[in-house]
């Protein structure tokens, strides 16, 4: 192999950092780079760290969890207010489809229990002193669901603008005794604790019962300080 002359290599190695540095600048002026995922889904990279998928238009996703551009609020007939008695939060219900009991003495992590009066879906207020990363109750919730539904699998992760609080939606599907469940919750954290609002239903129900799973958890507010 013939060896490359000296001066040669000094002109070749100026051209190549020259190259290296406009393609840094490029890059840098960039606002999107397209990238390719594992499983072949064309992203765009943004500048400040996050990505989407090429083809959404709205959804951005931060650390696998997407950003729901949507406002959520609660209805005007969510006018019954349930207080944790642990943290400044509480649920707006709708009395007329909800009811609400207390748990059992075994049951020490569920504050509520909440009935679904015309439809067969339930929901649960967990409610705890302790401040939890959104990213890491994301893990949390699947492996507490696992402990009920060993194949439980999060089919769905977003953050949510819900009543003035950023939370996280869920939606954890698995099998319990050999019915097909799914839970669609809404998780918030701050510095006095989190507190984890979870409905569910079958499989099968899911689709017709979503809407009304929804209302009710867009209930959930931060309450003032007492």
């Amino acid at each position: 192999m013939a060896l490359i002359p000296y001066k040669l290599l000094i002109i070749m190695t100026k051209r190549l950092c020259f190259i290296i540095i406009a393609c840094i600048a490029v890059l840098s002026s960039s606002a999107q780079i397209k990238a390719l995922t594992e499983n072949g889904q064309e992203v765009l990279l943004m500048d400040n760290g996050t990505w989407k998928y090429s083809n959404d238009s709205s959804a951005i996703v931060t650390d696998s969890i997407k950003v729901n551009p949507k406002i959520y609020s609660r209805l005007k007939s969510q006018s019954f207010l349930v207080k944790s008695k642990k943290l400044d939060v509480g649920i707006y219900l709708n009395p007329e489809k909800w009811k609400v009991s207390l748990p059992t003495a075994s049951e020490t992590d569920i504050e509520y229990h909440f009935n679904s009066r015309k439809s067969d879906f339930w929901a649960m207020m967990i409610a705890e002193k302790t401040q939890i990363e959104l990213k890491e109750l994301k893990d949390l919730a699947l492996t507490n669901a696992k402990d009920a539904a060993p194949d439980a699998t999060i089919v769905n992760a977003e953050f949510r603008n819900l009543n003035n609080i950023r939370i996280m939606c869920l939606q954890i599907n698995g099998t319990i005794k050999g019915i097909k469940f799914v839970y669609l919750g809404y998780y918030y954290s701050n510095e006095n604790g989190t507190v984890q609002l979870i409905t569910y239903t079958s499989q099968k129900l899911f689709s017709e019962s979503k809407k009304e799973m929804e209302e009710f958890l867009n209930g959930l507010v931060e309450t003032p300080k007492k």
